[in-house]
């Protein structure tokens, strides 16, 4: 298997130069977040109806129901991979059962230095990878980023889709299909093109 291509990997990279100075804007995550909302459901097979939705200083809440044969459960055993899908903080479930509603809130970091985009954590993945193709796996991943098991999976689920490792070898690590050769110099032509 071969990387995708390059220019791939070079769009990500200058996206995520390009966005890693920007503040947040909470209004545009929020009109975006809403917007897609629905469709990242749906695209896990869960399928949903947005009632309401605001925002506030620290926080988004988008108030749903589920569609007939949509069960609870099912909502929140997607709320991770739906909340990666966005980009957005983790939310937090409630449920108000005598109304029927679910509603999902999102609060803002404090600390916008931390936040992290997915193209970020997916370029540090690219580089811990590289540089060690032997730990190519999804604890590796969770150890050295820091993230949970679920973001680890859909992150190597990523790389994967991208041509940077293999398929699943099991209980054994990956193989990575890009040298680290090959990752510095796409870094070096994005870095090139950025001046």
């Amino acid at each position: 298997m071969i990387v995708k291509t390059d220019s791939q990997l070079k769009s990500i990279l200058l996206k995520s130069y390009k966005t890693a100075s920007e503040p947040i804007d909470h209004e545009d995550l929020y009109k975006k977040t809403k917007r897609e909302i629905v469709d990242s459901f749906a695209s896990f097979g869960v399928n949903i109806r947005l009632i309401d939705a605001n925002l506030s200083d620290n926080r988004m809440t988008f108030f749903i129901r589920p569609e007939a044969g949509v069960r609870i459960s099912q909502i929140k055993q997607r709320l991770n991979d739906v909340s990666l899908l966005l980009c957005i903080e983790r939310f937090k479930m409630e449920i108000r059962t005598n109304e029927g509603v679910i509603v999902l809130t999102s609060v803002f970091s404090q600390d916008k230095d931390k936040k992290e985009s997915s193209d970020d954590l997916l370029i540090r993945a690219i580089e811990l990878f590289v540089e060690n193709p032997e730990n190519a796996s999804i604890s590796t991943l969770q150890r050295y980023l820091g993230l949970d098991f679920a973001k680890a999976g859909l992150l190597m689920d990523s790389l994967e889709e991208l041509g940077i490792v293999g398929p699943s070898n099991g209980s054994r690590p990956r193989t990575v299909l890009i040298s680290n050769k090959q990752w510095y110099s796409i870094r070096s032509c994005v870095n090139q093109n950025e001046k």
